[in-house]
């Protein structure tokens, strides 16, 4: 292509450049590639080309992210053909194998979405991959979710008429992906991706979204599986945050599904330590430990505050000026 290639090719390693930290190689390859395939005239060449690299192994995260940077730059002018593409490869052998294989769910409602062939899965036992290509394999939607976010980032003002489609696809890997903490996190990262192109969109405050709904019931099991023992993990804010997008949108919640997400939200964040944690000193609402000081007749020498049964603490020793010893 010539100048028209070799000037946003500058642009992008200028930007990759930026900041105090240096891109990693990978990094900085990934964003060449992917600012070749934005500047690439032919639609044939940019699908050929994502389509090999989707192809490739999807087993280490610098991956998985490298390919999303380059699936979403080239979007930024090949909008349409990244989306067959993502598509395509959505619906290719080892997509089907991955989902089959690793996810305890059943893709039920797949077609009802648009994904004829996902019903097919419950049917098809002959899905298996050989055992060299599982980890290939396996965190392969986790890369297509990073991807749709990647391509909701490069739509900029043009986001609005494909955000309900990039929300019905990363609903559809969510529900039916294996479940693990790489999903999750490629999930709402993809999330805040999306939520932050539609912020910067003027005509997001009045379009009508079809697909909240939905996202908000797979938000709300994301969110009864964080620990509730842990109240500082990353995803738990993460979560608040898109959900926090999601209500200010377009059409407004009923208020059965508002009050079972704020339940549900409230539970997450302010939950009771864990049933075991509390069985340990059940003692001290059964038998309350007696709170007068009990000393032998005749003698004023140090005493000991205990309930008889109760070992959840250990015995409160008294000195002889009552204080603690």
């Amino acid at each position: 292509p010539g100048t028209q290639c070799v000037l946003p090719l500058q642009r992008g390693v200028l930007r990759s450049s930026r900041g105090q930290d240096a891109p990693s190689p990978q990094t900085f390859l990934f964003t060449f590639y992917g600012m070749v395939l934005q500047a690439e005239e032919e639609s044939t060449t940019v699908r050929a080309h994502l389509q090999s690299l989707l192809e490739t192994s999807h087993q280490w995260p610098k991956q998985r992210e490298g390919i999303a940077l380059t699936v979403g730059l080239a979007a930024n002018r090949h909008l349409n053909d990244v989306w067959a593409i993502l598509d395509q490869f959505g619906r290719s052998g080892p997509i089907k194998w991955s989902l089959h294989s690793f996810s305890l769910k059943v893709p039920a409602r797949a077609s009802a979405q648009g994904w004829s062939w996902a019903s097919t899965l419950r049917e098809d036992q002959s899905l298996q991959g050989p055992t060299s290509e599982d980890l290939r394999w396996k965190w392969a939607s986790s890369t297509i979710l990073l991807a749709y976010g990647q391509v909701a980032a490069s739509a900029k003002a043009h986001i609005l008429p494909w955000v309900d489609n990039i929300l019905s696809r990363m609903i559809f890997y969510f529900r039916y992906s294996s479940w693990d903490e790489t999903l999750k996190q490629s999930f709402l990262t993809a999330n805040l991706m999306l939520m932050g192109a539609i912020s910067r969109n003027e005509g997001a405050h009045s379009y009508e979204f079809s697909q909240i709904s939905e996202l908000l019931e797979c938000l709300m099991v994301l969110m009864e599986k964080e620990p509730q023992d842990v109240l500082c993990t990353e995803s738990r804010p993460q979560a608040l945050h898109i959900i926090s997008s999601l209500c200010k949108m377009r059409p407004p919640m009923d208020t059965n599904r508002k009050s079972r997400l704020l339940s549900t939200c409230l539970r997450s964040v302010f939950a009771l330590p864990l049933l075991d944690a509390l069985e340990k000193h059940t003692c001290l609402f059964l038998e309350p430990p007696n709170i007068q000081v009990r000393l032998p007749q005749g003698h004023a020498g140090p005493g000991t505050l205990q309930s008889p049964n109760c070992t959840a603490f250990p015995p409160v020793k008294w000195g002889d000026n009552g204080r603690t010893g």
